[in-house]
């Protein structure tokens, strides 16, 4: 069975062993018949956790869990498609869910992560790329864009107002 609610939790132990063991323990051992709801549940809590996890081990075990997964043969592309909607749909439009720097730095690390274990079936031949490549292209550029100007904001902020005192 799975459970995720360790993902949710404030013990960065219990986090860690959550994605790291007991999310691919239970991957490996799912039924066929519960492979796609199983999907949509991991690929659900990691959209609900990227605006939770600022530190880097459970950050870095959230990433490594979700590259384990997208490998895997079973649970890897129906994960792959799930998670890669999911973060499409928190960081865009005019409110997205995901609007930190560190929320996005996940999503982006998460869909790389993703890409790299399922990248044949999610962006298609080289000849002959899927429909939705050039989504995963503009998502990841506009990912990368939201993070590079979030972090010059402040910068540009601190030079405007050493302008204004040195006039």
């Amino acid at each position: 069975m799975l459970d995720l609610s360790r993902a949710f939790s404030r013990s960065h132990a219990s986090v860690k062993q959550c994605w790291l063991e007991v999310v691919p323990q239970a991957c490996s051992e799912l039924r066929p018949a519960d492979t796609p709801a199983a999907a949509l549940a991991i690929a659900a809590t990691v959209a609900e956790v990227l605006e939770m996890y600022s530190d880097g081990s459970t950050s870095s075990a959230m990433i490594s869990a979700v590259a384990g997964i997208a490998r895997m043969e079973a649970i890897g592309g129906a994960f792959a498609s799930a998670l890669v909607a999911r973060l499409l749909a928190a960081t865009s439009g005019s409110k997205p869910a995901v609007a930190s720097t560190t929320g996005r730095t996940l999503a982006l690390c998460a869909l790389c992560a993703a890409l790299r274990g399922q990248f044949s079936m999610l962006a298609g031949p080289a000849d002959a790329p899927c429909d939705g490549f050039s989504d995963l292209v503009i998502a990841q550029g506009g990912l990368l864009h939201a993070i590079r100007e979030a972090g010059r904001r402040p910068a540009l902020e601190r030079a405007a107002c050493a302008a204004e005192f040195q006039s």
